[in-house]
């Protein structure tokens, strides 16, 4: 079973907000640029220092379906606040044959 790890455009902000004073962050202007509708998802995750989570983000842009790629520093609270986490055979293309997805109950 895969697991995909997302985020909505609100919640990336206040991502990006708690990133703002630690070594990995997106510059200020992004903000503006970030779809209001997108959904941006979670590519890589690491535990940096003991202390917070280094993140690598594929974020929805306006007007563009090519993602941006972001690396940000987040709190260990504050990333497991903003994220949801999805079990899906759908997001990598397999699953068990005949269950059904939980995500969007489609059959492999």
């Amino acid at each position: 079973m895969s697991t995909a790890t997302t985020t909505n455009t609100p919640n990336l902000v206040r991502l990006i907000e708690d990133s703002m004073h630690r070594n990995q962050g997106p510059r200020l202007g992004l903000v503006h640029e970030l779809d209001p509708d997108g959904v941006h998802v979670l590519s890589y995750q690491m535990l940096h220092n003991d202390i917070e989570w280094r993140c690598l983000w594929l974020v929805k842009l306006r007007g563009t379906m090519e993602p941006c790629e972001i690396l940000m520093d987040n709190d260990l609270g504050v990333l497991e606040k903003h994220i949801t986490r999805h079990r899906c055979p759908c997001i990598a293309g397999y699953g068990t044959p005949g269950e059904a997805c939980l995500r969007c109950n489609r059959v492999q």
